[in-house]
């Protein structure tokens, strides 16, 4: 029977666990989250009131499943520690999570008041080297033309947050909320376990969506060319007709010097 050494025994830990819906937490991402069902606040409390204030999230594979069981859930999920918690009048917990590493859910120990699972660390690996640069440098470029076409708050603040970033998987992962993927392709980020594939498809999905912004941008500046056009002609022929019945009026009236018969 394989024994674990003592090093691989320090990176397992058994955590509360939480099943989210429709998303998926990333390690060195700040997340807000509603939390609604019973063992979910449960597994939250319990956090709370423990040192660390650690907890394990993991993705639910079917949304529409409103108690899931172990079985029911995404091996790899993300260890999570809350920065805050507030209660809602309707009796659900707002919490802000930070994700701090990657985690495999190995077994469920327990199941009521609220899950708690034993996983194990599973940290990519992250060797510099000059593709790694150069991919961290082709992500960075991209993210310098957000400003230009996303007029969302906050997205200057983010640019400067991302830059500074000196961990490019750090800065894939923080990327990702901004791409329009589904749930699928958020859950193979996660597990997947070459950090240069993350960043490879990070800067694809990233560039996708610039791509897209850039349309909706020409789209949106065509139309409004479209409408100052309509509204420079309407302007036009509304002077015009003004203009027509001015001259209408002076044609109806008596040149000087005439009188009229009595």
């Amino acid at each position: 029977m394989d024994t674990l050494s003592e090093a691989e025994t320090t990176l397992i830990v058994s955590l509360p666990l939480v099943p989210v819906k429709r998303t998926v937490l990333f390690p060195d991402t700040l997340v807000p989250l509603t939390i609604g069902r019973p063992r979910s606040i449960s597994a939250v409390e319990a956090a709370m009131n423990s040192e660390d204030k650690a907890l394990v999230f993991a993705t639910q594979r079917d949304s529409e499943k409103e108690e899931p069981e172990f079985d029911d859930l995404y091996r790899i999920g993300t260890k999570a520690v809350i920065k805050q918690m507030g209660k809602t009048p309707d009796g659900h917990l707002q919490v802000l999570a930070q994700g701090i590493e990657r985690v495999v859910l190995l077994k469920k120990e327990q199941d009521e008041p609220h899950m708690i699972v034993r996983s194990r660390q599973c940290a990519l690996a992250l060797e510099s080297d000059l593709e790694l640069e150069a991919l961290h440098r082709e992500l960075l470029e991209l993210i310098g033309q957000l400003p230009e076409l996303l007029t969302t708050q906050g997205v200057v603040e983010l640019v400067a947050v991302l830059r500074a970033e000196k961990n490019p998987l750090s800065v894939a992962y923080r990327l990702v909320s901004l791409l329009n993927l589904n749930l699928e392709r958020l859950q193979g980020l996660l597990e997947q376990s070459d950090a240069k594939e993350v960043l490879r498809q990070v800067y694809g999905a990233l560039a996708h969506e610039l791509h897209i912004l850039k349309i909706r941008h020409e789209i949106a500046s065509q139309a409004q060319a479209e409408i100052g056009k309509s509204q420079r002609e309407y302007f036009l022929r509304q002077q015009l007709k003004e203009i027509q019945q001015e001259l209408g009026e002076l044609e109806t009236q008596p040149e000087d010097g005439e009188v009229g018969e009595l």
